[in-house]
């Protein structure tokens, strides 16, 4: 693991995964223009998954505390005859549909896996398709749906949609506000389910990774922890500066702003692979 590659992937890793700009379609890309690969290492994976899961449990800590309180209480409930609290619906609502989006992700994700095999053409063309999508989204307009009012199939179909982001160059957070935003759910509802949810495919992501770790924890030399260490406190600092960020740009309306770089990026990638 070197470490020029290392904190470039961080850099990446820590602004892009939470905006919707696509962490794998940028590192793509970089390694096909300039031959920077990012490191392919179970230790900086598992750095990478658990910081970013740090940061949505210290962003929306708010939300996701009370969503794992509500879930125990109803657990407890069902063994103990108890009534679970009626003010820890919504909580419980919310992370039922979090739990069936991640699940749809999941198998979308994995049976698409041996299909999204990238090339620049695609990459760039999918950079392009996220920027649009994402720019038709009216997250900043409250469209007056509760969170009540989600439907099983509206999660599984948002699931199964941000799922396609296993192809480089769609990304996870475009994708899930688009949906959220054909269903009419308000701009608050949409970036916080669209977190929540990502927490989850999070956790496992970590957990996966952690035990990657523990079976190659041989491979990973003292020389690559500071490395690490590095690499972990960029990627919180970004990653919280771009959640803030993507929450200025849906409610100030400025996503267009976030289409138009997306599409120069497709752009710049389309007309290089003809130029070599």
């Amino acid at each position: 693991m070197t470490f020029l590659n290392a904190v470039i992937a961080a850099v990446i890793k820590g602004f892009c995964t939470f905006m919707p700009l696509s962490e794998e379609g940028h590192l793509f890309l970089l390694d096909n223009w300039f031959n920077i690969e990012a490191p392919q290492s179970a230790a900086f994976d598992f750095t990478i998954s658990l910081v970013l899961l740090i940061v949505l449990a210290v962003l929306y800590g708010n939300l996701i505390w009370p969503m794992l309180r509500s879930v125990v209480e109803l657990l407890v409930s069902i063994f103990t005859g108890k009534e679970p609290s009626k003010e820890d619906k919504p909580y419980r609502t919310v992370s039922f549909m979090a739990f069936l989006a991640a699940l749809s992700f999941f198998m979308v994700s994995f049976f698409t896996r041996g299909l999204a095999v990238p090339t620049e053409i695609s990459v760039s063309l999918l950079l392009i398709v996220t920027g649009f999508i994402f720019s038709y989204s009216k997250a900043g307009k409250r469209n007056y749906r509760s969170v009540d009012s989600m439907m099983f199939y509206e999660a599984i179909i948002c699931g199964a949609a941000a799922g396609l982001s296993s192809f480089n160059g769609i990304a996870f957070t475009a994708v899930m506000m688009f949906v959220m935003t054909l269903f009419r759910f308000d701009s608050e509802f949409s970036v916080s389910y669209t977190f929540v949810t990502y927490a989850i495919i999070l956790l496992e992501r970590t957990i996966v990774s952690g035990i990657n770790l523990t079976d190659r924890i041989a491979e990973t030399a003292l020389s690559d922890i500071p490395v690490l260490l590095l690499c972990a406190v960029i990627v919180f600092v970004l990653s919280v500066l771009s959640v803030k960020l993507l929450i200025r740009t849906v409610k100030k309306k400025r996503s267009h702003l976030v289409s138009y770089y997306l599409g120069i990026l497709g752009l710049a990638g389309i007309i290089i692979y003809f130029i070599r």
